[in-house]
């Protein structure tokens, strides 16, 4: 098993280049001094045992994320003893879940942390890299946001996911929200404006030559950002992979400047020499392909303060076609790490004084606030006393542990007013998923081969959630059966899971399924997430519906939201609810009169199951701009029809009646009146 998973990820010979002394407590996390050098250790093994770490032995554990040599892993690092320091297990959770025995656990942590020098063909003379031209540095440092004054306090938050958004280059960018106000010019701190007792107090140093050029420094950038406005920013980005850069939100999507950016431009371990001279040692990577960050973001971005929870979701990713050779080491993502010293690196334009250091990079570390540990992290947020200002914004925050191991735990979003404690998002197992996808991705790879066309629709709830469940309802309008293709997709990912085509759907009929029964004849097995999103391929022409229904208080809800407008208002219902379900979800049915003078609907009434036309029911007289409300009991007995074993019927005007039904189930253990009208649009798909 040893040589096969070396031949796999290419580690095999590592322990002939790494000295492996005693392992040093793993999570005593520590400052980083720059230009030291840097000895990596291995885990102590002796007491390896991955059967003791799924019993009582086990006292803690790591959830980490890593590109290593070109490729996504993700595992999980569990340690016991009384200290929680000994190293019990290491279990694989991509590419393949495997659990790795001592040897290869060794390897394989030694490469994770190891390695880190640039490619040496990439490495130029210290000092001797061309210099850059001033186009781009009159980009504005974008400030790191501020707590807005009197935010209410935090609570605990729910277990919603963030909801992934993305722009690809040449997407037509719109702002996800009307414009805010236009934007003020960054007010500047306290401190900002030359000030020598704060440039003697700041703690922050320079990073340059030999020591930039070495990790974790040489993953660390400076870059550029054009928005729709033509403004320029200028902000700072870590490298987790050799075409993905993390940092914040803020710092490529702003609704008071147009939405997306629409160019980037970034500087791998950009610094300033001792003689002064800017240097870009590895040159520019402008080659964007995909900008990603959160739908919450989006949908708020654009002023300078928001509430503390707000920033749980400003964090995003650049995904560049172009890779960046330089380096071979990228950070791993700790997430959920609870370690105090965090350390950080950016590239602040206020700083001391207004010399060229100002495009250098600075380093500084602190300790996590009293308030962060309290309150923040409630909330999926860390907040750390060290200095931030204008630039810094989306700069990364690692802990490096006695192994010299580092681990990349948040994003740098907002500073205090006075510069000297900054927060961020905090990566955990909230975000878990949504960040592991954006780094993972490589230029034309592809997860999977799933269909991800046609009916987009969200917020549908899996079988994970036992007190929620949602159920898929079909219509088919045309004159012949067919059959729907359901992708269902990881909803905070965007990533397909898997695939279920329905029966043969006869014309006329409008089944339902429950997402029990979707998820049990998937095409291929696959993980179940909290929420799906899907992507729907119809064979026929008609309407979707998508109700989900609470087992805590029995209510039925029409949640049918996709991306094309849902119907609000027509000549037909679908699945309206026979008197079989009268004592629990009664349907009602509203006429409603558009036309200039008084009018009857003739309404006929299907069977939801096989599309047959069991009945007719003649509306009373509707006013001119008035409506009718009758029931469904009243309708069967009208129409002289008995429900039989049937408990849905689809309900059409079937004379030149103008005007529009509505269909309202009162829940009636909670006293709630949904509104079970909506449906979305099914267009034959092509092919």
């Amino acid at each position: 098993m040893f040589g096969t998973f070396a031949a796999r990820t290419g580690l095999a010979g590592l322990l002939l280049t790494f000295a492996v002394p005693a392992l040093a407590a793993p999570l005593s996390a520590i400052s980083e001094t720059p230009g030291a050098p840097v000895a990596v250790r291995a885990a102590d093994v002796s007491h390896y045992d991955c059967a003791a770490a799924a019993g009582v032995a086990a006292t803690r554990s790591l959830h980490i994320g890593q590109v290593i040599q070109g490729r996504y892993y993700e595992w999980n690092e569990i340690y016991g003893g009384d200290a929680g320091e000994t190293l019990l297990c290491v279990s694989m959770r991509l590419p393949e879940t495997l659990q790795l025995d001592a040897p290869q656990a060794k390897i394989f942590l030694l490469q994770s942390a190891a390695i880190g020098v640039p490619t040496p063909q990439a490495v130029p003379p210290v000092e001797s890299g061309v210099e850059s031209p001033a186009a781009d540095l009159d980009a504005i440092p974008e400030p790191p946001k501020r707590v807005r004054k009197g935010a209410p306090g935090l609570t605990p938050d729910s277990s919603i996911p963030p909801v992934p958004a993305e722009h690809r280059a040449g997407d037509p960018n719109v702002p996800a929200v009307l414009p805010a106000a236009p934007e003020k010019p960054a007010e500047k701190k306290a401190w900002e404006p030359d000030s020598l007792e704060h440039a003697a107090a700041d703690p922050r140093s320079e990073i340059s030559g030999t020591s930039i050029q070495s990790y974790p420094y040489n993953t660390i950038g400076y870059f550029t950002v054009t928005y729709p406005n033509n403004r320029s920013y200028r902000c700072t980005g870590t490298i987790v992979s050799p075409y993905v850069v993390v940092t914040a939100g803020h710092c490529i999507h702003n609704n008071s400047r147009g939405g997306w950016v629409t160019a980037v431009t970034f500087y791998a371990a950009q610094y300033v020499s001792a003689s002064g001279t800017l240097q870009r040692p590895y040159g520019s990577n402008t080659s964007w392909t995909n900008l990603k960050t959160t739908q919450n973001w989006t949908q708020i971005s654009g002023p300078d303060e928001f509430n503390v929870p707000d920033y749980r979701y400003d964090y995003a990713a650049i995904q560049f076609s172009t890779a960046f050779t330089h380096t071979t080491t990228f950070m791993p993502i700790v997430y959920g790490a609870t370690t105090s010293v965090a350390n950080n690196a950016g590239y602040p334009g206020n700083l001391k004084d207004s010399s060229a250091t100002e495009y250098g990079m600075f380093y500084t570390s602190g300790n996590e606030t009293s308030d962060s540990v309290a309150s923040l992290r409630a909330v999926h947020m860390r907040e750390y006393a060290l200095y931030s200002s204008g630039g810094d914004s989306g700069g990364p925050f690692w802990y490096l542990d006695s192994q010299s191991r580092r681990g990349l735990v948040g994003s740098l979003s907002y500073s205090s007013d006075d510069g000297t404690a900054s927060g961020g998002p905090w990566y955990d197992s909230w975000n878990q998923s949504l960040l592991s996808s954006w780094v993972a991705w490589t230029p034309g790879s592809a997860t999977s081969s799933l269909p991800i066309t046609g009916l987009k629709v969200g917020a549908v709830f899996s079988t994970t959630q036992p007190t929620s469940q949602s159920f898929l309802r079909f219509y088919n309008s045309s004159s012949s059966a067919g059959t729907v293709s359901v992708t269902l997709s990881d909803a905070a990912t965007g990533e397909p899971l898997t695939q279920w085509t329905s029966p043969s759907i006869p014309a006329g009929a409008s089944p339902q399924f429950a997402i029990s029964a979707i998820e049990a004849g998937a095409s291929q097995s696959f993980t179940k997430s909290s929420y799906y999103s899907l992507a729907i391929q119809s064979g026929f022409t008609g309407s979707f519906q998508h109700v989900l229904w609470r087992t805590a208080d029995n209510s039925l809800t029409n949640l049918s939201t996709c991306d094309s407008l849902p119907t609000s208002a027509g000549t037909t219902l679908i699945d309206v609810h026979s008197s079989l379900l009268a004592s629990g979800y009664p349907s009602q049915v509203v006429i409603f009169n558009t036309a200039a003078t008084a009018a009857t609907a003739t309404i006929g009434i299907y069977d939801a199951t096989t599309g047959g036309r069991i009945g007719t029911y003649s509306a009373q007289s509707v006013p001119a701009n008035g409506q009718a409300i009758t029931t469904v009991v009243n309708m069967e007995n009208a129409a002289g029809i008995s429900p039989g074993s049937r408990y849905h019927y689809i309900l059409k005007i079937q004379n030149g009646f103008t005007g529009f039904l509505q269909h309202l189930v009162n829940n009636q253990q909670s006293g709630v009146t949904t509104d079970m009208t909506g449906v979305c649009p099914l267009v034959r798909s092509a092919g």
